[in-house]
Order: C-alpha cells, then sequence, then structure tokens
C-alpha cells in the first residue's frame, strides 16, 4: 500500500500553492483523527485527505479526474498499491457530474471534513489569536454569514453532517480540535 511519505510526495509534486497544501493536511487531520475515534485505518484515511485535492490546482476545471486517472495508473503498474476505497472517496468528494456517488464511511467523512477544514481556518485567519481563539459558536455564527468566506459552500457543510451522525457543533469541535494538532504545519 501507498505510504503517507509517498503520497506527501506525490503532493508535493503536484501542489505549488501553498494554501492548497495547508488546506489538504487540514482534511488529512480531521480524517486521520476521525479514523481513530472510529476504529478505521488512520493512514489510508491521513492519505485520502492528503491526496484528495492533488489535482485541483493545475487542472481545477476535471477535478477530481486527474488525480483519480494517476491513481489508477499507480495501481495498473503495482496492482493494489492504492487502495479502492481512497480513489473512490477521492472521486466522490463534491456535488455534480464529475463526482462519484458516496457510499462507504470514508465517502462521507471527506465529503463532511473538506469544506469546513476550509471554513474554520478562514474564521482563524480573522481571530487575533488565530486557531487558538476559534469557538464553535464563532464558526456556527461565521457559517449564516453569506458574506464570509464566500467560497465556502455552506450547503456541503450541512449536508455532509447528515451522512456522519454527527450534530454540526460536534463536527465543527472535533475539526477544530484536529486543526489545532497541525496548528505548527497551518502556521496558524
Amino acid at each position: 500500500m501507498i505510504t503517507r511519505e509517498e503520497a506527501l510526495k506525490m503532493v508535493d509534486e503536484r501542489v505549488s500553492n501553498i494554501n492548497l497544501k495547508k488546506h489538504m493536511y487540514a482534511v488529512a487531520a480531521c480524517l486521520e483523527d476521525y479514523a481513530k475515534d472510529l476504529g478505521e485505518n488512520s493512514d489510508i484515511w491521513y492519505i485520502t485527505g492528503i491526496l484528495h485535492d492533488a489535482d485541483y490546482g493545475k487542472y481545477p476545471e476535471i477535478h477530481p479526474a486527474q488525480i483519480i486517472k494517476e491513481l489508477n495508473e499507480l495501481n495498473r503498474v503495482t496492482p493494489g498499491l492504492v487502495p479502492e476505497e481512497i480513489i473512490h472517496a477521492i472521486a466522490g468528494h463534491g456535488n455534480g457530474d464529475r463526482f462519484a456517488r458516496r457510499n462507504s464511511l470514508l465517502d462521507h467523512y471527506l465529503y463532511a471534513c473538506d469544506e469546513l477544514a476550509g471554513f474554520i481556518v478562514a474564521c482563524s485567519l480573522v481571530n487575533p489569536e488565530r486557531l487558538d481563539g476559534v469557538k464553535i459558536s464563532s464558526v456556527t455564527k461565521r457559517l449564516k454569514d453569506k458574506a464570509f468566506a464566500k467560497g465556502v459552500n455552506r450547503e456541503d457543510v450541512y449536508e455532509g453532517i447528515g451522512p456522519i451522525g454527527k450534530t454540526l457543533e460536534e463536527h465543527i469541535e472535533h475539526c477544530h480540535k484536529s486543526l489545532l494538532r497541525i496548528k505548527d504545519i497551518l502556521e496558524l
């Protein structure tokens, strides 16, 4: 199976935008912590998070098709290198015709963590204490303010929590704790 180090190397080779990399680290941390809570394979969940947007910087118009193609090619050369559950979760982490239907726990958790992780980072950027000063109540309040972090799809945030069986507050708290754990990487 692909290692974390190999996945991180793939990201370094494909992603030049530091903010996109930080986003991928943020989603990976949220997924890794959920995997531990749920008794799932934390390496698989982390690697899914770290690779989920690896093609977005260069191919936003076809994302995630390019990274899916590359992961499938790796499996053609080395069968089983990238578990199918990683590929499927990445293929389904958005809405619209170019995304696969979400079925597994990993599929649903990746979708749930993707937009929210970015939103919590945005909240921290306007807080004088950065991530340390972010409160659950301030995140929920800012979600209602459509002028704040306009690029974050609120519908995805709300839709994402249903299949994982968490309240919005529980999900925010989990992701916030995960981001605090890697705040040095995120420079927050």
